[in-house]
């Protein structure tokens, strides 16, 4: 299984509300599903800031357009 995280994006000008990171690397989407069970987390970014997710394990990820279900 692999870990996602996922927070609100600040710094949003449009309809990208949301940062997902999955595997280190950072997307933008408008609307997360989860069908899997969540939970919160602090975590230490590469460049050393700490920032607080709602994350889970996830065995597949669905993308349309910038719509992601996670499952």
């Amino acid at each position: 299984m692999k870990k996602l995280m996922m927070r609100f994006n600040t710094e949003n000008k449009g309809n990208l509300f949301w940062r997902v990171i999955i595997e280190g690397e950072e997307h933008l989407a408008d609307n997360v599903q989860f069908r899997v069970q969540t939970f919160t987390s602090r975590d230490m970014l590469p460049n050393g800031v700490m920032k607080w997710h709602i994350s889970a394990f996830y065995e597949q990820l669905v993308w349309e357009g910038t719509e992601l279900t996670v499952s």
